[in-house]
């Protein structure tokens, strides 16, 4: 009778532990369902940074030829209708000076 007391305190402690781990297996598979959303998220965010960027850069450069091509300044016209120079995805103020510092070096070789 003890002996059949003791193996029904055993399969109640393992029961318990099986719903404990159950439980915590749940939560690690929801964890990890919603760190995969984020992380989809922050892609899908990152490449629509990326493209909007990428719309802002045409857009500029096709101001700067309509600047450019209305005061017949044909040096300029060619560079900018050139293809862009490689910026990476870093694109800085830095950069984009020394890109109009070019262009007005070369516009002051033309003087």
């Amino acid at each position: 009778m003890t002996e059949m007391r003791s193996l029904e305190t055993d399969l109640n402690r393992i029961r318990t532990q099986r719903g404990e781990i159950q439980h915590e297996l749940e939560i690690v598979t929801a964890t990890r369902a919603s760190e995969f959303q984020q992380v989809t998220m922050l892609r899908k965010l990152a490449n629509d940074r990326k493209q909007a960027i990428k719309v802002l850069q045409d857009e500029v450069r096709r101001l700067k030829l309509m600047i450019y091509a209305e005061t017949r300044n044909q040096k300029a016209v060619e560079f900018y209708s050139s293809d862009p120079p490689d910026m990476g995805d870093d694109i800085s103020i830095g950069k984009i000076n020394e890109e109009l510092s070019y262009v007005a070096e070369l516009e002051e070789r033309l003087k």
